[in-house]
């Protein structure tokens, strides 16, 4: 059965093989590696696994409502520039996180977790 828009993926990982998995948002990386680990139920074909451990990190987020700046330093120990400098790390020196006291509501409510 054909699935529009998905191509079947057919793997074949030995030990001590390291993977990377890139794609955009969306693609699918996050369903594979679930599918993978027997998470998530293949569309159609077979997953199977020998006595290897596989590690996964999931892309979950953990925002809480209060300021940037509790978010990003919750016990209060770094000084603006730093939190500064780590925004501008992972690209997010916008004018969106000019501000440390900008105020994020339940869940970062106002923020992509992306």
């Amino acid at each position: 059965m054909a699935v529009p828009g998905r191509r079947p993926v057919t793997l074949q990982l030995t030990p001590g093989m390291r993977v990377w998995i890139k794609g955009h948002s969306g693609s699918g990386k996050t369903a594979l590696l679930e599918t993978m680990l027997g998470l998530r139920q293949p569309i159609e074909g077979t997953v199977s696994q020998g006595s290897v451990s596989i590690a996964y990190v999931s892309p979950s987020e953990t925002l809480f409502s209060g300021t940037l700046r509790e978010n990003l330093d919750p016990s209060g120990v770094h000084g603006d520039l730093t939190l500064y400098e780590a925004l501008h790390r992972v690209n997010l020196g916008s004018a969106r996180f000019n501000s440390l006291s900008a105020r994020l509501g339940p869940n970062g409510e106002g923020l992509s977790s992306g």
